[in-house]
């Protein structure tokens, strides 16, 4: 009758500290979509027209190199406190169970990093070589095709929404193109 409404499938759990609110469907489209198009517009605005592709590198570049560095600095944040943690346990400040959760907690963090700054310098490569990546193609292409959008389609959510997260008292939007639109915007 209204449409689909949303929640946290914690919720109906006794002691779930998540909100049980329900959210429309219909609400969650708007949210999106007020908060695309002007994502779109920019897109548009910024690699369309008017910047040079000289100018979108060098801007990328920057945030690449950025990024870059702060990934390493996560990867030896994360080396040390395994480190730190390998020393608690050997010392008997830490149990074997206590070790190996923390443990497999830091190697899945440092594959992350790994992964993430292998694509980073894959990037900067490429824009060093004056190319223009193959995601900004892509997100070129997707706002041309949805930048007059008036209702939000599954092929726009593909296109643009890596993840929808509702809370109690406001709805968060991780986008595809999140890293490249935080550059424009800059």
């Amino acid at each position: 009758k209204d449409g689909a409404k949303f929640y946290c499938h914690h919720s109906v759990q006794k002691h779930s500290s998540c909100s049980r609110k329900r959210y429309p469907e219909r609400d969650l489209e708007q949210t999106v979509l007020q908060s695309l198009l002007p994502m779109l517009k920019l897109t548009q605005d910024t690699l369309g027209r008017k910047r040079s592709r000289q100018d979108q590198t060098q801007t990328l570049l920057g945030e690449c190199h950025k990024e870059i560095s702060q990934e390493e600095a996560r990867e030896k944040k994360i080396r040390l406190e395994e480190l730190e943690l390998y020393e608690a346990y050997t010392s008997g400040t830490v149990s074997l169970r206590a070790y190996r959760a923390q443990k497999e907690a830091l190697t899945r963090e440092g594959k992350a990093v790994s992964s993430r700054l292998s694509q980073l310098r894959e990037q900067k490569s490429a824009l060093e070589g004056g190319i223009l990546p193959s995601e900004m193609m892509k997100l070129t292409e997707a706002a041309r095709q949805y930048q007059y959008a008036t209702a939000l389609s599954r092929d726009m959510v593909t296109a643009f929404v890596d993840a929808l997260l509702v809370y109690e008292d406001y709805i968060e939007i991780q986008w595809k193109f999140q890293d490249i639109w935080a550059a424009l915007e800059h």
